[in-house]
């Protein structure tokens, strides 16, 4: 066991001492095997109960072998009795082994003044342990930085409320500090330890209760239309949204006004959009900035088109891009929101839809399909196709309860006379399992159609 003792006062150069002259004692064996800590060179530390002798660790590597190592700290020894220079010429002769023979402990030197790249070496090579992540060492920032909060204590509690709204959501510390800086006027959004200065984190601590406001508020408002954890599969995406919350009034998420309604419709399917066409792919922070002041120009609606314009990306569907849709499958992280392209004048705000096998699964079963008579090609066409979006719909939780795994043909004729056109199914004279391979054919006709005309208002 290492004892290390840590001091976060300020920024300044400390280098890893270990104390030579330590010794837990048999009658301690709780008691931490060495006493490491890290100080300024200069720096005199308090008297203690026990014997000390600071050693500067880097300097075992200046030493071929361990007696010229011993022989370095001779004068230091000067004034202790025998029984404790034998233990520190113990000690430095370990220290030596552990770093030169065995190589326990790995180095690497960095000769870059560059913060970013020496962290990046340090939380790669960091791998046992608790796992630390490169928000941690802006967190420390922050914390040494911020004047009236604890950043550490605020942005700790503000992440588990945020992950506390709708179903649960699994957000970071790194998104939470990426978005503080995203949402602060003027401030650089690069995710690096030079964008934190004094005057950058000061400024984030002023706008703090915004901040959450803002990405408090786009996260209640992604959960009551749906997008979960999963599905959620870029969240920086919820950026510019959280950016467009900040100016809009306090009732605007609970807002009946049709105005208010359409637009957050359309922030919805603006979202759709660019989790569906991977807009956030790669790039990232020169996407963000180019967002920005688009979203900052207006506070009337939210300007997708102006963003899609400044992103290039397109906001429809083209042919290969709908082939691709429309193969991925039951449960999978796109499904629920290609499903969701289908029903565009859906309510969907607070209301819990669930994917629905058309053709429930338990018909596909092998062993099913054999009994039914088919044969091992046709077998192989309903395999194919069962799970996909081509046989999948949204139904609310009583609909969806009621339907269970009833055959489609039978429970179709409890439907309201809506129920096709709103799940797009295709006009047919027989819905049993042995037209399934037309149904498909179909059902590929009009979800084609349907994607294709999806646009924002």
């Amino acid at each position: 066991m290492v004892h290390i003792v840590f001091f976060y006062r300020k920024w300044r150069t400390t280098r890893l001492y270990l104390n030579l002259l330590w010794d837990k004692g048999d009658d301690n064996p709780e008691e931490m095997t060495y006493q490491f800590l890290f100080k300024e060179n200069n720096q005199i530390l308090p008297r203690t109960d026990y014997p000390q002798l600071w050693y500067r660790v880097g300097d075992i590597l200046n030493y071929d072998d361990a007696e010229d190592a011993k022989d370095s700290i001779e004068n230091d020894l000067n004034g202790f009795d025998e029984d404790t220079k034998k233990r520190a010429r113990k000690m430095i002769s370990k220290l030596f082994s552990v770093v030169n023979v065995t190589q326990n402990i790995n180095y690497y030197e960095e000769k870059s003044d560059d913060y970013d790249k020496v962290l990046e070496i340090f939380i790669r090579t960091n791998t046992g342990g608790q796992k630390l992540e490169y928000s941690d060492i802006l967190l420390s920032t922050a914390t040494a930085k911020w004047r009236n909060l604890n950043a550490r204590e605020e942005i700790n509690k503000f992440t588990d409320e945020i992950n506390k709204i709708g179903n649960g959501y699994n957000f970071g510390k790194d998104f939470v500090m990426k978005g503080a800086m995203y949402l602060t006027e003027n401030l650089p959004i690069q995710y690096k330890i030079s964008s934190f200065t004094r005057k950058n984190l000061e400024c984030i601590e002023d706008h703090w209760e915004e901040t959450k406001d803002a990405i408090s508020n786009s996260i209640q408002l992604i959960s009551k239309y749906g997008f979960t954890d999963k599905n959620l599969v870029a969240r920086l995406t919820l950026l510019p949204v959280a950016q467009y919350l900040q100016r809009k009034p306090k009732g605007y998420l609970t807002s009946s006004y049709i105005k208010d309604v359409e637009d957050q419709n359309n922030i919805q399917r603006w979202i759709i959009m660019m989790l569906l066409k991977g807009a956030l792919g790669s790039a990232t922070d020169n996407k963000l900035n180019l967002m920005r002041p688009v979203v900052r120009a207006t506070s009337e609606y939210f300007p997708y088109a102006e963003i899609s314009k400044e992103l290039k990306t397109e906001m429809t569907f083209n042919d290969m891009e709908i082939e691709n849709l429309l193969q991925y499958n039951y449960g999978t992280r796109y499904s629920y929101l290609i499903l969701s392209l289908l029903y565009p004048g859906r309510d969907w705000k607070d209301k819990k839809y669930n994917e629905d096998h058309i053709f429930p699964q338990n018909e596909f079963k092998i062993k099913n399909l054999r009994a039914r008579g088919y044969d091992d090609s046709t077998i192989q066409k309903y395999t194919n196709y069962f799970n996909t979006i081509l046989n999948l719909e949204l139904l609310d939780d009583s609909e969806n309860k009621s339907k269970n795994a009833k055959p489609f043909d039978i429970w179709l004729k409890s439907r309201d006379t809506n129920f096709k056109k709103r799940h797009h199914i295709p006009e047919m004279n027989d819905y049993s399992l042995d037209f399934f391979l037309e149904f498909i054919q179909k059902r590929k006709e009009l979800l084609t159609k349907q994607i294709k005309e999806f646009y924002l208002q």
